[in-house]
């Protein structure tokens, strides 16, 4: 079973539902991540278009809740996707890495895979029974 974080959303997956994998895909200029915690397996994983104009609130509510649920367990943060062939692709990196320093505390393990310079679309798949995160960079 796969549980797929769809464009424009996050989603908390819960205590006890663990899917074969979690994964975010077609991401080339949006920015997928996933906030896993391997004590309790539960994942929030987010799929933002353009999270430095648009979907900033959804960001920060999303960090928030898992920041709260988390406390001062351990926790890996795994982002990747915005492709340079987006012309703000810099720029949004830059603030994906500002927003999740600042926003994060020290239990926060932050994992940036941004995709090579040749590759135009990327996707995130996260395997919650092992905490395995891995990107699969593709042109289309």
């Amino acid at each position: 079973m796969t549980i797929e974080i769809e464009q424009s959303s996050w989603d908390r997956v819960p205590l006890g539902s663990y899917p074969d994998d979690i994964t975010t895909e077609g991401m080339g200029p949006c920015v997928g991540i996933f906030i896993y915690a391997p004590h309790s397996k539960v994942t929030y994983g987010g799929h933002f278009p353009s999270p430095h104009e648009h979907e900033e609130d959804d960001l920060n509510e999303m960090l928030d809740k898992a920041i709260t649920e988390f406390n001062t367990n351990p926790v890996n943060v795994y982002v990747s996707g915005c492709t340079h062939d987006n012309p703000n692709s810099a720029h949004i990196r830059k603030f994906i890495q500002k927003k999740l320093t600042s926003t994060c505390s020290n239990n926060f393990n932050i994992n940036i895979m941004w995709p090579g310079d040749s590759f135009n679309t990327v996707e995130m798949v996260l395997e919650p029974n092992s905490g395995t995160c891995e990107i699969f960079e593709r042109n289309t």
